[in-house]
């Protein structure tokens, strides 16, 4: 379905972000990867339906709080940031746990294949 594959889009995305170094790389390292997040995190919203998208929707709402703490990085020093954004990207993989979850309950034939990042 359109959703599993808007869900695997998404995992792919969270795995790229959760690579990403922030320590050497920065945040604008980030900034990429967090767009392309954006997108197919819209694009699950747009698809999932039931509690599917009100989680969709949960996770969109993480991935946006992220998206403020890295446009706030200039701003901040970065071990406050460096922190926030780990914060941040640990709501995000639980947020999307939640998802996966609840996608194996409500999506047939929908197993998205995790790289079992905690």
């Amino acid at each position: 379905s359109a959703t599993c594959a808007d869900l695997q889009q998404v995992q792919d995305d969270v795995d790229a972000l959760e690579a990403t170094d922030v320590v050497q790389d920065g945040t604008d390292a980030l900034e990429s990867d967090l767009q392309q997040l954006q997108d197919s995190v819209s694009d699950l919203a747009d698809s999932a339906t039931g509690d599917l998208e009100t989680q969709a929707d949960a996770l969109k709402s993480s991935v946006d709080g992220l998206s403020t703490i890295v446009d706030d990085a200039s701003d901040q020093p970065i071990t406050s940031t460096i922190s926030q954004v780990t914060e941040q990207l640990q709501t995000i993989g639980s947020d999307l746990t939640t998802l996966l979850d609840t996608a194996k309950d409500n999506l047939a034939n929908c197993d998205t294949d995790s790289s079992g990042g905690s």
